[in-house]
């Protein structure tokens, strides 16, 4: 029977060998596919209103020199903006598309030397709205568009075109601009080209249109003043940029908005037949592709919405006739839970809009880690959202910029009201391909390792062709003794999120990678000290050695 020494050697060799492979490798650092970019194309749909500038807030976490140009109106700028601010550039009004039915070169062309995030003001009195830009990166060439019904002006439908000679086919809801509701036509755009369509009639609504193209295009829904909803007094300038239907995802947390007390406007759409939407666990609709869901949800109510398929869900501000309260409509697009992001810089507020909110949504156990310009937001804050891990919380905010950051994902919005007025738009968002996720697989699924020994496990994500999917979020929650090592990492080129922690406590932990309503686990356990068998040394001292020598001769090549 051979002698077993109680030793902590093995611990040491596996902490140093590590070490080792520190020191000869460079792993790359992974970041999702999201709205900061470096290229953009994007524009401004129609304001019932055009006294103003058209405003870009540019935000940059590192020194970031950026360019604007526009061919029509004639406009030409570039601006450096050092890291963690905020530049201001003004557009001439003429940059709106006043067309209907028209190919015009009002495309505005953003290019930045490091990412930047861009959002998108339309600033009028009593018709205000914004918009988060979408890079070109993260663009598609399958949209269905989202809007509102046309009730005091018309409803809007807008594309850009980032490449010569791309072939577009629009399917509308509505007629308008030589387009017949529910008739497909086809159009061809180059770069920069814009192609705007405008409902006649009362009653139109662009909501469930179908874009499809050939190369990435940037698609806005909008309504130069609609009331929301039908009736109440007033109406108000809304828009937001469509995301592609790769970026939908099947799971949003609601947050209301602040001073409201008439509730808020939701509208749920399908991307796929056949798509069941729960709101809060119960079932409310079962939709064909591009159908919607309209719902009111009370002031009070934070909310669950899911769906057995990729949904996109717009949070719409109701007349400020609906309650009495200062506000009036502006919309947003929500991002679903795994497309958020945990770092933000954002301007809230303009000359006629005082009153302004930061609505985030964070997971309950890190909302101690979400942090306004530097201040943790306080506990009293949040409210648990029920039936889900997340809480939602509502900070008002003064005009001008903030940061937002957190340790774990968070979501944002921006918004705020004035006299007969409102903004709102998406603090950011990642843009990773979710809805095309179909399997989840965690490896290693059992282990053990002495207590700080740095393990790690990867995620695979995989379409339903059995292809990698890059860019998408995982977050790998963890129960047991470690439970405050949790985290998140995005797929790389083979689909594999590679996640790694080291447990400084004793026992089992419990590891899942989740990615929307897809999950898998893993088992590890965490000892103590070893027990390492004599014989057993040499053979570790060995391989300690060997390794020595690798990097002694791999720095010396070098």
């Amino acid at each position: 029977m051979k002698n077993t020494y109680y030793i902590s050697v093995k611990r040491l060799l596996l902490l140093s060998f590590i070490t080792l492979l520190a020191v000869v490798s460079n792993p790359t650092v992974l970041k999702a596919q999201s709205s900061q970019g470096t290229d953009f194309w994007i524009a401004f749909p129609k304001n019932i209103y055009q006294s103003n500038p058209r405003q870009l807030y540019i935000t940059a976490e590192v020194n970031s020199t950026v360019d604007v140009n526009i061919v029509n109106p004639v406009f030409s700028t570039t601006v450096n903006i050092p890291a963690g601010t905020l530049a201001t550039i003004n557009l001439p009004v003429a940059v709106d598309i006043n067309s209907n039915g028209v190919v015009e070169n009002k495309g505005i062309h953003i290019t930045s030397d490091n990412p930047v995030t861009v959002y998108g003001m339309s600033q009028e009195a009593a018709t205000t709205d914004a918009y988060l830009a979408l890079p070109v990166d993260a663009l598609g060439t399958s949209y269905y568009v989202m809007t509102y019904v046309h009730t005091a002006a018309p409803s809007q439908m807008a594309i850009v075109a980032t490449e010569d000679n791309t072939a577009i086919t629009i399917t509308p809801t509505a007629t308008g601009g030589g387009f017949t509701a529910g008739v497909p036509g086809n159009i061809v755009l180059n770069e920069g080209q814009v192609f705007q369509l405008r409902s006649s009639g009362g009653g139109g609504d662009y909501t469930g249109s179908r874009v499809v193209s050939d190369k990435p295009v940037s698609v806005f829904g909008s309504v130069e003043c609609t009331n929301i909803p039908v009736g109440p007094c007033c109406c108000d300038f809304i828009v937001q940029q469509m995301v592609p239907t790769s970026g939908w995802g099947q799971s949003f947390v609601t947050v209301p908005l602040a001073t409201r007390t008439g509730g808020d406007i939701f509208r749920i759409m399908a991307q796929e037949a056949n798509t069941e939407v729960t709101i809060n666990g119960a079932v409310v609709a079962n939709l064909a592709a591009g159908a919607f869901h309209e719902v009111s949800l009370a002031s009070t109510s934070y909310n669950r919405i899911v769906a057995n398929k990729p949904i996109l869900v717009g949070q719409y501000s109701k007349s400020s006739g609906a309650d009495g309260v200062t506000s009036d409509p502006f919309f947003t697009l929500l991002p679903p839970d795994e497309q958020f992001l945990n770092s933000y810089i954002v301007s809230a507020g303009t000359s006629n809009i005082p009153i302004n909110f930061l609505n985030i949504t964070s997971p309950t156990a890190n909302t101690g880690n979400v942090q306004v310009d530097g201040a943790t937001v306080a506990a009293g804050a949040w409210t648990v959202i029920p039936g889900t891990t997340f809480s939602g919380a509502r900070v008002p905010v003064a005009n001008g910029v903030h940061t937002v950051n957190s340790v774990l994902p968070i979501g944002l919005m921006v918004y705020g009201f004035g006299s007969y007025d409102s903004y709102g738009y998406l603090g950011g968002q990642a843009f990773g391909a979710v809805a095309t996720v179909t399997s989840l697989t965690i490896t290693p699924k059992t282990g053990s390792a002495p207590v700080n020994t740095n393990k790690c496990w990867e995620a695979l994500l995989l379409d339903n062709f059995g292809d990698p999917v890059s860019g998408v979020r995982v977050d790998f929650n963890i129960t047991g003794p470690n439970s405050a090592s949790s985290g998140f990492a995005f797929t790389n080129a083979s689909g594999i999120a590679t996640f790694c922690y080291a447990g400084p406590n004793q026992g089992i932990d419990t590891i899942v990678a989740v990615v929307g309503a897809l999950n898998d686990t893993a088992s590890f356990t965490w000892t103590d000290l070893i027990s390492v068998p004599l014989s057993d040394w040499a053979i570790y001292l060995g391989i300690l050695l060997m390794l020595t020598f690798v990097v002694i001769r791999f720095r010396r090549m070098i």
